[in-house]
């Protein structure tokens, strides 16, 4: 590269890197090493990412990611991740729908129930919480579950939050936004 080039690439360096020709040139260099390096990154980081976000969605409806995944690939759904990202985000409800057609294609989704116990509540914001895992093997409903109890202590720094002040605003009749809206139910 010629110095005009590097001095072009070199705008915004701090210190000589941005008008000393010798350290210009050694730093635009590296520059471009971690841009090379970073437009592969870049995709790494946004597939985990995507994974992410159907994880967080998935378990929403008491499946985990590798169980839903699982599921798509037995029913032979073929949507990528980052569609599936988008729709847990934006399309609840047509998620939801994925998340079913997956329980039903592979039985080893579980259920997951989470009723909270609120025994042990103190200033300190110490909370004892009971899980209760089912598990049923078979497709058949009514065979035997298998229940575990598991108890999760959780620290905070501050006390409980305050339920918010109810809202003043009233609707004569049906809000505007729910007339348009089909029945959709979960």
């Amino acid at each position: 590269m010629n110095k005009k080039e590097v001095f072009k690439l070199a705008k915004g360096f701090r210190g000589r890197a941005k008008n000393c020709i010798r350290i210009a040139r050694e730093r635009v260099e590296k520059a471009l090493q971690y841009s090379y390096r970073d437009r592969r990154n870049k995709k790494r980081d946004m597939r985990s990412l995507w994974i992410e976000r159907i994880n967080a969605g998935t378990r929403v409806h008491g499946v985990n990611y590798g169980n839903f995944m699982h599921g798509l690939v037995k029913e032979n759904i073929q949507i990528n991740r980052k569609v599936l990202s988008e729709l847990s985000m934006h399309e609840p409800y047509s998620f939801k729908a994925l998340v079913d057609v997956s329980r039903t294609a592979f039985p080893g989704n579980r259920q997951v129930s989470a009723t909270p116990k609120k025994e042990d509540e103190d200033l300190t914001g110490k909370m004892e919480r009971e899980m209760v895992y089912e598990s049923r093997r078979g497709t058949n409903p009514s065979s035997s579950p298998y229940q575990i109890g598991i108890t999760i202590s959780i620290e905070t720094k501050h006390p409980p939050l305050m339920e918010p002040p109810p809202t003043t605003t009233k609707f004569r009749s049906s809000p505007p936004f729910l007339l348009l809206l089909p029945n959709l139910t979960l």
